[in-house]
């Protein structure tokens, strides 16, 4: 049987024979019943298809094997799995492999995001098995959106960690490969709700439909604030903020923080524990970053919140919008689905100055 993993050393044992160059392969699996579940990928001939399901997933098996790839060795070395499930489609996707990954005990080994995209993750990761076994597996995927929800294909390739260097340049050609065969249309792209305001500072943005404005703020000439709130089996888990007040009422940028921060303080936050960092863009502007981490004691116990801002200084004014949520340690998904609305409002906004 064919050994891609043995060296052939037998004539000279002090000589390595470098392995035989690996003929790659391309695979679709163009035979799946569901158009928008097809992919495409490039394999080395010596990985054989080993089973497949070419249904889509339903609430009775929410994971589905659309692939499952093995080498022909007896006991697999390397494997490569592309599965389908259903996820909460206002998590960014490296945040939904990162939150099963911390699930299963994974070690994370490095992760980057192909073209700065979190929906494009690239993540490289490190288990080790009951059997003494330890492998690394390389995991990147794509959604597909359904209205609310959205499906992930998602690809695995695991190998003993032994190989993964060994075979890392074959590893990184098969995560480039990998894509929709028929790309979704754009009717089934994430629903988005369009905003804006004009005073003091004509912006418009979008956020996902499941945040709701609230309609208590009272605006200006020289004064606005909006708020929207997402809530979670009837409870508020998370709120994000948006204000702009010219520099006559503020003229000084820290009386301006005070104020904000004085909302949250009440509640629990400490200004003095905010850590800054340069944000994303907001349009033309640049913005400075703040995050802390705070607990809120209520008369139901504590809960760790994690507060965010971006503040962006136009012309003759203030601009800040701000992210209250459940911290990550305390409910994971329900800070990844909020950041990530802080993330679509910061990618979409337009201003008119």
């Amino acid at each position: 049987m064919y050994d891609p993993y043995t060296v052939d050393s037998a004539q000279d044992p002090e000589i390595v024979q470098p392995l035989p160059r690996l003929k790659r392969i391309s695979w679709s699996n163009d035979w799946h019943e569901t158009e928008l579940l097809k992919f495409q990928l490039m394999l080395p001939e010596f990985m054989q298809l080993f089973k497949s399901d070419p249904r889509a997933p339903h609430p009775d098996t929410p994971i589905i094997d659309l692939a499952y790839f093995r080498d022909q060795l007896e006991k697999p070395k390397i494997e490569i799995l592309v599965q389908a499930s259903v996820m909460q489609h206002e998590c960014a996707l490296r945040d939904f492999y990162l939150m099963w990954s911390e699930l299963a005990g994974d070690e994370i080994l490095q992760m980057r995001e192909v073209d700065g995209a979190p929906d494009h993750p690239d993540i490289r990761s490190r288990r080790s098995f009951p059997d003494g076994q330890t492998w690394v597996t390389r995991q990147t995927g794509y959604k597909v959106w359904m209205g609310f929800s959205a499906f992930v294909v998602t690809l695995n390739i695991g190998c003993e960690e032994s190989l993964y260097e060994e075979h890392a340049e074959l590893f990184d050609e098969i995560v480039s490969s990998f894509g929709p065969t028929v790309p979704p249309e754009h009717s089934l792209a994430e629903s988005t709700r369009l905003w804006s305001k004009r005073y003091p500072f004509d912006f418009a943005s979008y956020l996902p439909v499941s945040w709701k404005e609230l309609h208590h703020h009272n605006d200006t000439l020289d004064q606005m604030r909006l708020a929207f709130t997402r809530s979670f089996r009837d409870v508020t888990a998370s709120c994000l903020a948006v204000q702009a007040v010219t520099r006559d009422i503020h003229p000084e940028k820290t009386d301006f923080l005070n104020e904000v921060f004085s909302t949250w303080t009440e509640q629990g936050l400490n200004p003095a524990e905010i850590t800054y960092q340069s944000g994303p863009l907001l349009g033309n502007h640049k913005t400075r970053e703040g995050v802390a981490k705070f607990t809120y004691h209520g008369a139901a116990g504590s809960t760790d919140y994690e507060y965010r801002f971006l503040l962006a200084e136009p012309e003759n004014c203030w601009f800040i919008v701000e992210l209250v949520c459940f911290h990550k340690d305390q409910d994971f998904e329900t800070w990844a689905i909020a950041n990530r609305a802080l993330a679509v409002f910061a990618e979409n906004f337009r201003c008119c100055e």
